[in-house]
């Protein structure tokens, strides 16, 4: 028989509080009275705190980058559009893109590249 410790944070977390509040709810009959849980209670709390603010943030993360996401389509289609006009405009100096902010690859495509002869 194995009794885990949770590795996950927040389940962690969780049990540490129950822990502590069985600890609490026993009084003077608490079998953790060695442990001095009240030196790590605090800590319970303050990392419950940033575990759920950590939460909170994810959550909002998870909503901006939706709704960035939901912006990118026309935004690619634009950056495409410029890449190619300006390859017209530019066809003998392709490296001039750079100036706009492309980033100029002369190196071959992978799987591109002639097979060297064997020796």
């Amino acid at each position: 028989m194995r009794v885990e410790v949770p590795t996950n944070p927040s389940d962690l977390l969780d049990l540490a509080a129950k822990i502590r509040d069985k600890h609490t709810q026993d009084g003077d009959a608490s079998l953790l009275k060695p442990l001095k849980v009240e030196v790590v209670s605090p800590s319970i709390d303050e990392a419950n705190g940033h575990d759920d603010r950590a939460a909170s943030l994810r959550k909002q993360a998870e909503k901006e980058t939706e709704a960035r996401d939901v912006m990118l389509e026309p935004i690619r289609k634009f950056v495409r559009q410029s890449r190619d006009l300006l390859l017209g405009v530019y066809a003998d100096n392709p490296h001039t893109l750079g100036d706009w902010g492309f980033t100029v690859d002369e190196s071959p495509r992978g799987g591109n590249a002639p097979t060297p002869a064997p020796k």
